[in-house]
């Protein structure tokens, strides 16, 4: 843990120098997509190798659908354009029965932010049944709930949509490639309820789980801003699973890096010399 990211994500990636020559135990490191290069970058320099073999970066969806794939079930996620598509035609089907949203509104900004809406509830485990109440009361998720209806009777006629998929793979029962693996999670902020459930399964099911996490130290005067949800929530993790955390703080090398996050927020910054 510490309260740079980065340096804490260095963290994780410098404890699997003992297992760059291991191939009897594959290590995966789970990024979000945006920071694979970045990542990949960081193993190179910090475990100072050139090629290895027993390392893997890739983000959950993709590494889902290895696991899918070594297991021979025959699951596939659509394309975000096939989903704007499809929620295209879940807004026409609903637009007459709309009381908030006009009922000529289907342009594409539209649908991309129904889209985003309707990932955030289904990867939060929210289904349109848990938000049948509440959409008899307010007018706005009323037409939410009836175009995420729509849209998952749309869906069950192709592929899955990202978060379904995901539920496929969570349920998919054991895997090789998840019980012989050792698994790095860094850069990650924060996780859904989708996301936990992601991280659950692989903490009782494989070699063991690394977690890069931000959390300020003790002393840390803009601690407040930190959010310790996602830390609270390893640790119910851990608990459930009968596990000890072995908890490390890192400090971040980069002086600068330092400073700005100790202070970020606070009303009264301590100002340091900085000589350039």
């Amino acid at each position: 843990m510490a309260s740079d990211i980065l340096a804490c994500s260095e963290q994780v990636i410098c404890d699997l120098a003992p297992f760059v020559n291991d191939l009897d135990k594959p290590q995966i490191v789970i990024v979000p997509d945006r920071y694979s290069f970045l990542t990949e970058k960081l193993i190179f320099e910090k475990l100072k190798i050139q090629a290895t073999l027993n390392i893997k970066v890739i983000g959950i969806n993709r590494f889902a659908s290895l696991v899918m794939s070594n297991l021979n079930i025959d699951k596939k996620s659509m394309s975000k354009s096939e989903q704007i598509v499809r929620l295209g035609k879940a807004v026409v089907d609903s637009a007459n029965s709309f009381k908030f949203f006009p009922k000529t509104l289907n342009d594409v900004g539209f649908v991309q932010q129904i889209k985003n809406t309707i990932s955030q509830l289904k990867t939060s485990l929210i289904t349109p049944d848990k938000l049948e109440n509440l959409a008899q009361t307010n007018k706005k998720i009323h037409d939410i709930h009836l175009i995420y209806k729509n849209y998952e009777e749309v869906q069950k006629q192709g592929l899955m949509d990202s978060a379904d998929f995901i539920d496929c793979f969570i349920e998919c029962g054991e895997s090789p490639l998840i019980k012989n693996s050792r698994f790095s999670f860094v850069f990650f902020d924060s996780l859904t309820r989708q996301g936990l459930e992601v991280l659950n399964m692989l903490v009782s099911k494989s070699q063991g789980v690394e977690f890069a996490l931000c959390y300020p130290d003790e002393n840390q005067n803009n601690k407040f801003v930190y959010d310790k949800e996602l830390y609270q929530n390893i640790v119910e993790i851990a608990r459930e699973n009968n596990i000890e955390i072995d908890e490390k703080r890192a400090g971040s090398a980069n002086f600068i890096s330092n400073v700005i996050s100790s202070n970020i927020y606070l009303n009264n910054p301590k100002s340091v010399d900085c000589d350039m």
